[in-house]
């Protein structure tokens, strides 16, 4: 093999090691006051699905304003104060409207940033235990799709639609929750799979189109992480950390 052509493979298998910027997981497991975490890759890398200065906004103002607004709830009361958000949500979530409400944007959003990653990286689509049991509980895999894409679409206003375990059966459920509310409230569901319907997600990349954004999602779902997180949590019944 020539000299050029071993620096040519060489340059191309640098390339592929280094096109996926994703950070690996790992959760903060804070207790208030809580922070906003870094995002696991830059602005661009979801670009074009959602443009840089979007994603920019969505994270540092939209997030950012939810997790102060939480923060600000548990300073004024001691009960709130050493637990994680997701201690929070199951044992006040129902309680508490505010704190249910800025819990699960700060837990939903967390969740979120996760779930994403390059189109480049994002697979296919499931594979082992998390892709049998959407065929046991679907049918199929595009069936599950179209499933919760079609009530993805029909959010009006402002919400998220979850994958999600409930807690009273183990089953796989598409869930859809008004504003930030989250199925882990009172320990209904354990979410691990979200899209945010609120305008704000998708408005600027999508001129107020929400099933061009809900079509453009599906292909950057970080499906090894969902499916980490659906064997290690969501189907032990435990919540995913952040």
């Amino acid at each position: 093999m020539s000299l050029k052509r071993l620096s040519f493979l060489i340059s191309i298998s640098v390339s592929l090691a280094t096109i996926c910027s994703k950070s690996d997981f790992s959760p903060l497991n804070e207790v208030a006051n809580f922070t906003l975490a870094a995002l696991p890759y830059g602005y661009d890398a979801l670009d074009p699905t959602i443009w840089p200065g979007h994603l920019y906004y969505h994270y540092a103002r939209e997030h950012a304003y939810r997790l102060n607004s939480l923060n600000t709830i548990c300073t004024n009361n001691t009960n709130y104060q050493k637990l994680k958000v997701t201690d929070l949500l199951i044992q006040y979530g129902t309680k508490d409207e505010a704190l249910g409400r800025f819990a699960g944007g700060h837990y939903g959003h967390s969740l979120f940033w996760w779930i994403l990653i390059e189109s480049s990286c994002s697979g296919n689509g499931p594979t082992g235990k998390l892709f049998n049991d959407i065929e046991s509980t679907w049918g199929s895999y595009n069936e599950f799709v179209e499933e919760f894409t079609e009530k993805a679409n029909t959010v009006f206003g402002s919400g998220w639609v979850w994958l999600s375990v409930k807690s009273n059966n183990g089953n796989l459920a598409i869930e859809t929750t008004e504003d930030d509310n989250s199925p882990l409230a009172g320990g209904e569901s354990y979410p691990f799979l979200g899209i945010d319907m609120w305008e704000h997600a998708y408005y600027i990349s999508y001129l107020y189109d929400p099933f061009d954004w809900i079509e453009h999602w599906w292909t950057i779902i970080d499906w090894e992480l969902v499916e980490y997180w659906y064997e290690q949590y969501a189907s032990q019944k435990t919540p995913v950390p952040v």
